[in-house]
Order: structure tokens, then sequence, then C-alpha cells
């Protein structure tokens, strides 16, 4: 997947990579908690607004929602399945049926000790299967979805802990790689219908996706730099063209937040990329 300069058509294929809104309870590395869900209050009016934003974004066309199987990703991609659902109510109804979440674990947080591991009790925490996350989102988490990337496989592009950030990068590819083909393979035959991805993750994990469909060599090459607290990045690609060109629309958009938010706050970024955007931007 490589970055093109060509502008895209009315037909294309958009793929929506977000980042989460405020939780209920702040993560601290090796400290966490690493599984909370959203803040009832403030992290609620983020959603809506990452919600309405992507809904009117991916308006009259087929989307499919993908999350990583924590609270705050899944709690969030639900929000957007139902804005999705609410402002193309016409269109489900006459084309085909309402969107709900797969959970995908190839999509999950960044399997490093500081982000998943209790230092001071050694303890890790893992995310909640499907069957659970139905339980706590009923009617909006599809059931049948089995995940084309899980872990504890032999497969070495699969999520394993712990994890590298060269692994991520190689775990996020795989995934994206096989979430595309999937979708595709799922959805109408006609080349000219939109197919839209909406993949609802964390920051190390985003990054990692969107440096796949940047289509640079290395980081070191990359032009993707932090990404905040309900950040939002787009990337689109022509539908007729045949080509796995991906046009980069915006990244870590953040005018669709409520208040300080809209600025870009929280920001969060892997080494790999953080290095290069301190060097070019004298420091951040």
């Amino acid at each position: 997947m490589r970055l093109s300069t060509s502008i895209p058509s009315s037909k294309e294929q958009s793929i929506w990579i977000v980042r989460y809104g405020l939780t209920r309870l702040p993560l601290v590395e090796n400290v966490g908690p690493f599984d909370t869900d959203i803040d009832p209050i403030h992290g609620i009016k983020h959603t809506v607004a990452i919600a309405n934003f992507i809904a009117d974004g991916v308006a009259n066309t087929e989307t499919f929602v993908f999350a990583s199987p924590f609270q705050r990703t899944t709690q969030t991609a639900c929000a957007i399945a139902d804005a999705i659902n609410v402002t193309n109510s016409t269109y489900y109804k006459n084309n085909r049926e309402k969107v709900i979440v797969r959970i995908e674990e190839g999509l999950m947080e960044w399997l490093t000790p500081a982000l998943v591991v209790t230092k001071s009790s050694n303890t890790r925490t893992y995310p909640k299967t499907t069957a659970e996350l139905s339980q706590l989102f009923p009617g909006k988490i599809d059931p049948l979805y089995k995940s084309l990337n899980p872990p504890a496989t032999k497969d070495s592009t699969s999520p394993k802990f712990p994890e590298t950030e060269a692994a991520l990068l190689l775990r996020a590819n795989t995934t994206l790689t096989r979430l595309v083909k999937n979708s595709n393979l799922v959805s109408p035959s006609s080349s000219s219908t939109k197919r839209n991805i909406v993949i609802v993750s964390h920051a190390p994990c985003d990054q990692a996706l969107a440096f796949a469909l940047e289509g640079a060599k290395s980081p070191a090459d990359s032009q993707l730099s932090y990404w905040p607290l309900g950040g939002i990045t787009k990337f689109t690609s022509k539908v007729s063209s045949g080509s796995n060109d991906w046009v980069l629309d915006f990244y870590g958009r953040t005018h669709h937040m409520p208040g300080e938010y809209k600025d870009g706050l929280k920001e969060w970024s892997l080494e790999c990329f953080k290095n290069r955007y301190t060097d070019a931007a004298g420091g951040k």
C-alpha cells in the first residue's frame, strides 16, 4: 500500500482510523488501569462528536466498523455504528442490514508491558472476549465474526506478547490487508459501490495502521506525528482503479471534538515516529 498524490474520484473507498475519547480512569503506563470504559460525562461527549462526524462522512454508503477488543474502543465503535444507522436509516432499510461492530483481535492494544502489565504486581490485563463484550453492549456486536489476525497462532504477524514496535508495524499491516480484502469480498460485486472501513483502536496501533497506508519505506521516511485523543485519520482510494494507492485526506483530526480537545490534547506517539517528528520540529 503506497500513498498516491492523485485526487480521488467520487467513487472511492475510505478507511477511517479512530482513537477514542476521554476514559473513565486515566491510563498510566506500567500502572493501569488498561481496560477502562469511556468517561460518562466528557468522554461520552467526545464519543458522540466522533460518531456524528464519521456518520456524516460515510452517509449513504456501505460501511464496516471494526474495534479492538477493549472496552473503550468497543464502546466508541458501538456509538459510531449507532450514528451511522441513524444517519443512513433510509439507505440501510432499502439496501442491507444495519451496521454492527466486528471485534478484531488484530487491532488490540500494543502488547508492550508498559501498556498491558501492572508493574507492581506483574499482572497482565487481557482484553475481553467477543462474548463478554456482547453482554456489555447487547445487540451491537457481531457474534459470528471471527478475527482475521488473532493471537496465539503460528503466524509471525499475529499479536504476541511482548511486542516490539517493529512487530506492531508488521501486525498492523497484516491485519489491515486482511480487513480490506475481506470487506471487499463481502461487499456487492459492483465496482462502483463505495465500501468504507472504520477502525477504532489505540494510538500505537492507529499509527501503525496509518503507516501501512502511507506507504513510507521506513518510519524515518514517514510524515506521521503524534496522535491526539479523539483524533481521526482518513485515507481514500479509487474503487474503480483496481490499485492499492491510498490518499491521505487528514491525519489526527480533532476539529470535531468539543471544547479544548478541539485543539488536540493528550497526544501520544510510538518512539519511531516521535524521534522523526522531534528532529523535524526541533522538539515536542
